[in-house]
């Protein structure tokens, strides 16, 4: 994910200014390395969990594209699915006090 940001400040995509973006992606850097050795739950995860290879109605949820699929972190899922928010258009009232957008969250924690 730090090589992603730094290409995409490389070749002028992000909004925000240059120097925010630079320190966001230090403490990023400092997160990854303090949780890099920790244990934690794995489980059988998608890996490629986002909308364009889901199909979701009421009652059931399809996954396609499944080659990314093995044993991983437990919040890898979650983690995947919410960051779709990053490139979603949202306003004010649509983004909840955890700072993703309501509908997302309520559909992925729906169960």
């Amino acid at each position: 994910m730090p090589t992603e940001v730094d290409a995409r400040l490389d070749d002028g995509q992000m909004r925000a200014p240059a120097q925010d973006v630079a320190r966001m992606r230090d403490i990023l850097v400092d997160q990854i390395d303090a949780v890099q050795m920790m244990k934690d739950t794995r489980v059988w995860s998608y890996g490629d969990f986002h909308s364009e290879n889901m199909m979701l109605s009421p009652g059931m949820t399809c996954a396609f594209d499944l080659n990314e699929a093995h044993m991983k972190l437990a919040i890898y899922d979650i983690v995947d699915f919410l960051k779709v928010d990053i490139y979603s258009e949202g306003t004010g009232e649509t983004i909840d006090q955890s700072g993703i957008i309501a509908s997302h969250r309520e559909m992925f924690f729906r169960g």
